[in-house]
């Protein structure tokens, strides 16, 4: 399967309808959010759900200054790398031009008060790398 958005939503707009075997196995991270496998079970599937990761901060990290460096943007790709960053090195350290992978990670972004610049279209690295180049021409 391979859905048109790379997003929970997404996946659920191409998932079929259990026939006959029901179990599904869904590796996902510890903090992932518990939308696509509360309606996977709502469409009939029996699901198993395995923890396969987890995201941690960095108990130790380099100091980054963005005064040092003059970014222009910083591009998010999970909720957790904005959470991580914010925590790590705080608001004031972020380029004004935030760009998010994808819906998730950009209300993640607003959560915090802060602007979304662009959402990559489509919610990939595809979509992070058009983005970029677009910004970039």
């Amino acid at each position: 399967l391979r859905p048109n958005h790379q997003v929970a939503e997404g996946l659920l707009e191409i998932f079929p309808n259990p026939k006959g075997k029901n179990k599904v196995l869904l590796p996902i991270a510890t903090k992932s959010r518990e939308l696509l496998p509360n309606a996977l079970r709502e469409m009939g599937w029996n699901v198993d759900l395995v923890h396969s990761y987890k995201t941690i901060r960095p108990k130790h990290f380099q100091p980054f200054d963005n005064k040092k460096y003059n970014a222009n943007y910083v591009v998010f790709t999970s909720p957790s790398t904005v959470i991580n960053f914010i925590e790590m090195y705080g608001k004031e350290n972020l380029p004004e031009q935030i760009i998010s992978i994808g819906p998730v990670t950009s209300e993640e972004i607003k959560k915090r008060n802060l602007t979304v610049y662009r959402e990559s279209t489509p919610h990939d690295s595809t979509g992070i790398l058009r983005c970029l180049r677009d910004l970039l021409n």
